[in-house]
């Protein structure tokens, strides 16, 4: 896979059925890593757009839109790893102490491993 991704091409191409097939099938599989690849690979695409001044208002929202889409793919993976009581607002303090720490311990994978 090349460093970053053509987010003008994958914008310009962009088909939101394709799109959502790929998140079921990296969920179905629980492929965090695959996902945490194209996160990476995106944000680079796009920080190589931004330096050319070639990300307008539009591009912005779609590419946040885009992230947004992969981060909730991976939280649902890691619910369905290591559910918690919590995640429907039922439990225990202690519950909601380690819903909250597998949730930012999730946070602070995608940071550390993000571009």
């Amino acid at each position: 896979m090349a460093d970053r991704i053509d987010l003008l091409r994958l914008y310009a191409s962009s088909d939101n059925t394709q799109w959502n097939e790929f998140l079921t099938n990296c969920k179905r599989r629980g492929d965090i890593s695959k996902l945490m690849q194209i996160l990476r690979a995106c944000q680079e695409g796009m920080a190589h757009l931004a330096k050319q001044k070639l990300n307008d208002e539009k591009l912005n929202v779609w590419f946040a839109r885009l992230v947004r889409s992969i981060e909730k793919t991976m939280t649902s993976i890691v619910r369905e790893k290591a559910p918690n009581p919590f995640d429907v607002g039922i439990g225990s303090a202690e519950m909601k102490y380690q819903k909250k720490k597998r949730d930012q311990e999730l946070r602070n994978f995608i940071k550390k491993n993000s571009y």
